[in-house]
């Protein structure tokens, strides 16, 4: 499903280093941080696949 994949690309973000955005400010201290977008497009799939699910 759609929104597991992005909960595992959400947790792939934290090996990358920020280069976009306020984070990209951290540089390398953003590495091992979650992507705060990645993280808010997952909640956005699950709650679309949980509201179709019902």
């Amino acid at each position: 499903m759609a929104h597991k994949a992005a909960r595992e690309g959400v947790e792939k973000t934290k090996s990358m280093k920020a280069q976009h955005g306020r984070a990209a400010y951290y540089q390398e201290k953003s590495i091992g941080a979650v992507d705060a977008g990645a993280t808010v497009g997952a909640l956005i799939l699950e709650g679309f696949y949980l509201g179709i699910r019902q």
